[in-house]
């Protein structure tokens, strides 16, 4: 099981916890540390754990026990920088559906190499509280005041 805390990352096997804090090995002498406020945890298919934080995305490679930048695997996964993640979801056609706290909702096409910026129907909502998959394939994000029907890439 894996847990994000306003200190980095907890992991249980089932006997014990084992802790972890996000950071990128730039060279041998230095890493690079990231944000140990997690507020975004998904993990995908691929054995892959995404970690959003108050600041940045990465991917953890259990095996390699390393962490990633998103671009680095993904081509075309960019993001502005300092985003607060909220929630991530990985839908069933391979689309990976980004909630932010004020920069809105956007979705990487694996297929396509692509990420977008989703658009709404009136005024863009600020905090995004969750996005989740109907079994139908539908999408649906919720916010603290509305719950918006993603059709064809818009809500």
């Amino acid at each position: 099981m894996w847990f994000g805390t306003q200190d980095g990352i907890n992991r249980y096997d089932g006997k014990k916890f084992k802790s972890f804090t996000p950071s990128i090995k730039r060279d041998k002498n230095a890493n690079q540390i990231f944000s140990k406020m997690i507020t975004a945890l998904y993990y995908d298919k691929s054995d892959f754990l995404w970690v959003g934080t108050t600041k940045e995305l990465m991917i953890y490679d259990r095996y390699t026990e390393t962490f990633k930048y998103p671009k680095e695997m993904f081509c075309g996964l960019e993001l502005p920088q300092n985003m607060w993640f909220k929630k991530l979801l990985i839908d069933k056609n391979d689309n990976f559906w980004i909630a932010t706290q004020d920069n809105g909702l956007f979705c990487y096409s694996k297929r396509h190499d692509e990420m977008k910026k989703l658009t709404f129907t009136g005024k863009a909502p600020k905090k995004i509280l969750n996005i989740i998959e109907e079994n139908d394939g539908n999408i649906w994000m919720i916010t603290a005041t509305e719950i918006y029907k993603g059709v064809d890439g818009i809500f």
